[in-house]
């Protein structure tokens, strides 16, 4: 029975893909970091700070558009299930 409770509840609250999406943007950013590091393509001219930004800047930014739109979906449903 608590299996099945934290299972539910896991799924509920899709635990699993968040972690995911998470890790995914982990990763990502240390790979940047790594290339950033090494000097390896795109950061091997001299100017490889301000690429560095961006690149970093767009991953976290869509890290934080996804939990933001999790976020409000639980919100969405609640207000249908009134209407309906």
């Amino acid at each position: 029975m608590i299996i099945t409770l934290c299972a539910g509840i896991t799924h509920l609250c899709q635990v699993q893909e968040r972690w995911i999406e998470y890790r995914t943007t982990a990763e990502a950013l240390k790979k940047e970091k790594f290339l950033f590091l090494t000097k390896t393509e795109p950061y091997n001219g001299g100017n490889a700070f301000p690429i560095l930004v961006p690149r970093t800047e767009t991953l976290v930014s869509k890290e934080n558009v996804t939990w933001a739109q999790y976020l409000m979906k639980p919100d969405k449903e609640q207000e249908q299930q009134k209407d309906g």
